[in-house]
């Protein structure tokens, strides 16, 4: 499944006048920026009951405001705060009119297009900030990697985190 060729298919997105890069389609920005304003009270129940698929044989793991949900031992969705959650609800919302696969997509393909959107944003849904995308490296015990983020320059809300490395540079 191709996040990209999903968000063409329903008009979420649109190429650039110059047809070098993707962009929110007007129509979709402006339902799914009304849905985000609309949303009081995201939580990781909010997420299941909207974004559920048809596998629900999911687990999530909850710490703080940032959730990740696990398939069979696979990360296959994750939400690093309230933020996050908020636009992916929404964006849920909208997609569920405008795209007939989305009844068949299980869990995991929903969670990954939702992702895909968040790159689009470019205020925040809660503060309306400005979005600024970083690259990182993050380090543990036994290795170090370099990620990709965005957060909110206001209010620093987190709304993905992924790892860069070079199979996601050649694939993009």
């Amino acid at each position: 499944m191709n996040p990209e060729a999903v968000l063409l298919e329903c008009n979420a997105v649109k190429p650039t006048e110059n047809g070098d890069d993707l962009v929110l389609s007007s129509s979709f920005e402006q339902s799914w920026r009304s849905g985000m304003q609309s949303i009081t009270d995201p939580s990781i129940d909010l997420i299941i009951n909207t974004i559920g698929g048809a596998d629900d044989q999911v687990n999530f793991q909850q710490n703080g405001e940032s959730a990740i949900a696990h398939k069979n031992g696979e990360v296959v969705g994750q939400w690093d705060s309230t933020v996050a959650m908020t636009a992916d609800v929404a964006a849920a919302n909208e997609l569920v009119q405008r795209l007939p696969s989305w009844e068949t997509m299980n869990f995991a393909e929903r969670a990954r297009i939702l992702m895909s959107l968040r790159i689009f944003l470019e205020k925040c849904p809660i503060c309306e900030g400005d979005i600024r995308l970083e690259e990182d490296v993050v380090e543990s015990c036994c290795r170090s990697y370099d990620v990709i983020a965005t957060s909110c320059a206001s209010c620093e809300s987190q709304l993905f985190e992924i790892e860069w490395n070079k199979k996601l540079e050649e694939a993009a």
